[in-house]
């Protein structure tokens, strides 16, 4: 049985938690701050496996979340939400470490595929566990049996 992944949303608009919500349709555990203050909280004691930050938060900028999560959780993926922003600050915001940025009217449609994008990106960079490390090794060792043959 799959785990349901678990989401930190960093807004302090009342509406985004329901639009997150009808969005994700209960396929993500949503915890909602409403600020840098209690996103940082979150980060530090709940579980997060992606983060959606709003650009209106209440006490910080996003470039502060960005930070934050890349403190806290390095590899996280962040997900900017904005109610409108020109090319240039979205590439702004990706060379920030967001790692996607959806207008807030697209949210219903688009937040699916980037949490399911942004979290298989982030699963591909995560460094391999020592464990997995052994096993990759010893793959590339040569059998006892090939100096039988």
């Amino acid at each position: 049985m799959a785990m349901t992944p678990n989401l930190v949303l960093v807004s302090d608009r009342a509406d985004d938690r329901t639009l997150v919500a009808a969005a994700l349709r209960s396929a993500w555990v949503i915890a909602h701050a409403a600020g840098l203050g209690p996103a940082c909280e979150a980060l530090a004691h709940a579980p997060c496996d992606a983060v959606l930050g709003a650009v209106d938060a209440a006490d910080g900028s996003i470039d502060a979340l960005l930070a934050s999560v890349a403190a806290q959780r390095p590899g996280t993926p962040v997900i900017v939400v904005a109610d409108c922003m020109d090319a240039e600050a979205a590439v702004e915001l990706l060379h920030a470490g967001a790692s996607d940025v959806v207008l807030r009217e697209n949210l219903p449609r688009r937040l699916p595929l980037a949490l399911a994008r942004a979290c298989a990106v982030a699963a591909q960079r995560k460094p391999a566990s020592p464990a997995d490390e052994l096993v990759r090794t010893a793959r590339q060792l040569p059998s006892l049996t090939d100096n039988f043959t």
